[in-house]
């Protein structure tokens, strides 16, 4: 129990960045495909910009989105959202219908 007047530690913690949630929820929409044996050409994704009202889809391969995955710096964004990526970014790939940014920088939580 929290005394009154004061926080929970939970409470007082920063949420994850958007774009960490988009990347869970993008990881789970690629399970689900594989689990459903889905063979449409692209998946729906979700931009994984930090901008919180974006939910803008990106339809990608899923051989694409595998690649771009193997690196942990990599996110996908919608063309044009790539410049909201918090800190410094390099652009690594512009695809149809999607920038591939690479955060640069050190590792999240270091």
């Amino acid at each position: 129990m929290v005394e009154p007047g004061r926080r929970s530690d939970q409470a007082t913690r920063e949420p994850p960045p958007k774009d960490a949630v988009f990347r869970q929820a993008n990881e789970r929409i690629e399970a689900w495909a594989l689990g459903a044996r889905y063979r449409g050409d692209l998946l729906p994704f979700l931009c994984e910009c930090p901008v919180l009202s974006c939910t803008r889809p990106i339809r990608i391969s899923r051989a694409d989105y595998a690649r771009i995955r193997s690196n942990p710096r990599w996110f996908i964004t919608a063309p044009g959202h790539e410049g909201g990526v918090c800190g410094g970014i390099r652009i690594v790939e512009r695809g149809a219908g999607y920038v591939v940014a690479e955060k640069l920088g050190p590792p999240d939580g270091a």
